[in-house]
């Protein structure tokens, strides 16, 4: 599956963002041990890994090593990162207030065919939108007070990636080239990123052992006190059988202070609770704050695939 140079012209004639993509036989380290070797836990970079029923490891794993840029927001309104993209070409001028608008302006200005030979993914936006965003599809009542000083909105424009193929066990080294007319430049420097990348794979380590949790129950800060969460199970309860509603869903966040850092957080997770879909995010904040988002989910919500959309809301799917 390597990019040939011919390969490398023909797409950036079609599209502003052309994949230039290396092919290695890897076989002795997993993705875990790969990111946490490569990025070290860096802002900008993350992991996607997909698990089946039975712990059956899913085809392709993904390793995010770095971005053009990032997405965010502060006080309410998009913000762009620069890591080598200026906000300027990124958005063709100033970053639209809305981070729906934000979104569309950047996927305008830079979405690019998708080739079928390819992984699924190769470049493009990762990383989230923030419950809030829909308050700007919908009228609410005022937004609850931030409380965990989290970002809103936080999404890279990835720019090199190592895609794992388990079936094959080929490794794909994918560097994402902003099109221009020096093609000639752009093809050396992305050969040049590649062959650094390369290089990098063959220094890998295993990551040390890591030992199980204790078995000791934590002890994480309620942001509910118990009495008035149990009462807002009951007013549930009442509200479903008035027909009010016929789901309801009571939630609420559990703090406590950690001493591990995200990645080892992520391979306890994808031990005790292989899914379908998990993530290690490593992202900053508009003002450089750090912070990491680990999760394992057992569906996707929405998914879109060749212009079809498809829903599995957790709770189960109904006729629409």
């Amino acid at each position: 599956m390597t990019t040939t140079r011919a390969e490398f012209v023909a797409a950036a004639a079609a599209g502003p963002v052309v994949t230039v993509i290396r092919s290695v036989f890897v076989d002795s380290v997993s993705p875990v041990a790969l990111y946490s070797h490569i990025t070290e836990g860096r802002p900008g970079t993350f992991l996607l890994e997909s698990a089946e029923q039975g712990g059956i490891w899913s085809r392709y794993s993904f390793v995010g090593l770095s971005a053009w840029g990032c997405l965010t927001e502060r006080d309410n309104s998009s913000v762009w990162l620069d890591h080598g993209l200026s906000e300027e070409r990124a958005f063709g001028g100033a970053v639209p207030t809305a981070r729906l608008d934000a979104l569309d302006a950047l996927y305008a200005r830079w979405a690019s065919p998708a080739p079928t030979e390819l992984p699924p993914l190769t470049s493009g936006l990762v990383g989230y939108l923030g419950w809030d965003t829909v308050r700007e599809l919908e009228d609410l009542p005022d937004a609850p007070v931030d409380e965990s000083g989290v970002p809103a909105q936080s999404l890279l424009f990835v720019r090199d990636l190592l895609v794992f193929d388990h079936r094959t066990s080929l490794l794909h080294v994918a560097t994402a080239v902003l099109v221009t007319d020096d093609l000639d430049q752009l093809w050396e420097s992305a050969q040049s990123r590649l062959d650094s990348i390369t290089a990098s794979l063959r220094t890998a380590l295993p990551l040390a052992p890591l030992a199980p949790p204790e078995t000791t129950a934590p002890n994480p800060a309620l942001r509910t006190e118990h009495k008035r969460f149990l009462d807002s199970v009951l007013r549930g309860h009442h509200f479903i059988r008035d027909g009010d509603v016929f789901q309801v869903v009571i939630s609420q966040r559990f703090d406590t202070e950690v001493t591990a850092s995200s990645t080892d957080v992520y391979r306890m997770l994808r031990a005790l609770n292989p899914s379908p879909y998990m993530y290690l995010l490593n992202l900053e904040s508009a003002d450089g704050t750090r912070f990491a988002v680990v999760g394992s989910s057992p569906e996707a919500l929405v998914k879109v695939n060749n212009g079809r959309v498809f829903s599995h809301p957790i709770a189960g799917s109904r006729p629409r």
